[in-house]
């Protein structure tokens, strides 16, 4: 009996060591588990410190670099004596242009103290054209040429000539006959019944018939395109109105344009080549007018077989020996 009450104390006290070696061995991954999540815990909060810490910096230099200072002032400190225009900037769309040079005199002043030159605020994006507005700078703009713009509107123009248009009756029938270089398009403008004309120059030209002492002389021809807040400026309200011109914002009037569409029979010469041009002398506007279109402004090219000019027919879309 007292064997086996000492077998049994030594098999508990076995017992009791196994549960606290079980313990132990339990505690160890725990501690493990536990120093690995410290330890991944700490490498991520040391990276988000890490990285905390750079992208502050990061921000910082974005925000000096890029964000936009406010605008405390825009002032013009002298202005030239010269009345010459001065065109300081241009858009898709627009050229603004001071009345006198005064872009090197307009100095823009932000918050944190710094100024810079108007013409380069501008260029770097730090103001926009309308602060001139808000600041009481004063300019104008002017539409930017736009070479062979796509039309909007058309004016038609009429084939309906008074004199025949073969080129020896139209030859007999004009005030002068030249052959010279285009010198190019002038100007635009309409009618207040709103048919457009060109204005051009002709140059290093020779007289087939007629008499004109000037070394160049200027044309004029049913053609070309406006932009309808110019072409308003010349026409009868009424005919904006039929129009729905009236309608427009002032940007969709600025950019729509109106003009005669492009046929064989309008007039189209290209700079510094040579034509003939039949022409008729305006006395009221002390001009020489093209005679019927195409008809009046004729490609010439020489037939160097026949040492003879020969000259484009509208008609036939071919050239034809000039005649004598």
């Amino acid at each position: 009996m007292k064997k086996y009450i000492i077998f049994v104390l030594i098999l508990a006290f076995a017992l009791l060591l196994n549960g606290c070696s079980n313990v132990e061995a339990g505690t160890a991954p725990n501690k493990q588990g536990t120093t690995v999540q410290n330890a991944i815990n700490t490498e991520i909060s040391e990276s988000y410190d890490e990285n905390e810490e750079v992208a502050g910096i990061t921000e910082t230099k974005v925000e000096n670099k890029d964000a936009k200072k406010e605008v405390v002032d825009i002032t013009v400190t002298k202005v030239s004596e010269s009345d010459v225009e001065e065109p300081f900037y241009e858009d898709d769309v627009y050229i603004y242009i001071f009345g006198n040079p005064q872009s090197n005199y307009t100095v823009v002043k932000y918050s944190d103290g710094s100024e810079q030159k108007l013409v380069d605020a501008l260029k770097e994006g730090n103001i926009k054209i309308t602060d001139l507005d808000t600041f009481g700078i004063k300019y104008y703009t002017e539409i930017k040429p736009v070479d062979n713009p796509e039309l909007s509107y058309e004016v038609q123009q009429s084939n309906d000539y008074n004199i025949p248009t073969d080129l020896k009756s139209m030859i007999e029938a004009v005030d002068l006959v030249i052959v010279g270089t285009y010198d190019g398009t002038v100007s635009t403008y309409a009618t207040e019944i709103g048919q457009i004309y060109s204005f051009g120059k002709v140059s290093d030209f020779y007289i087939l018939k007629g008499d004109v002492s000037l070394g160049s002389i200027e044309i004029t021809f049913h053609g070309g395109s406006l932009p309808v807040s110019e072409f308003m400026k010349y026409v009868r309200p009424d005919i904006s109105e039929k129009c729905g011109f009236d309608k427009l914002t002032k940007y969709e009037a600025d950019t729509k344009y109106i003009g005669i569409p492009s046929t064989k029979y309008s007039v189209n010469p290209l700079e510094t080549y040579t034509y003939l041009f039949l022409l008729n002398y305006d006395d009221e506007n002390n001009v020489y007018v093209v005679s019927c279109d195409a008809y009046g402004v004729r490609h010439v090219t020489k037939d160097a077989n026949r040492n003879k000019y020969e000259v484009w027919n509208p008609d036939t879309e071919s050239y034809e020996v000039m005649p004598d």
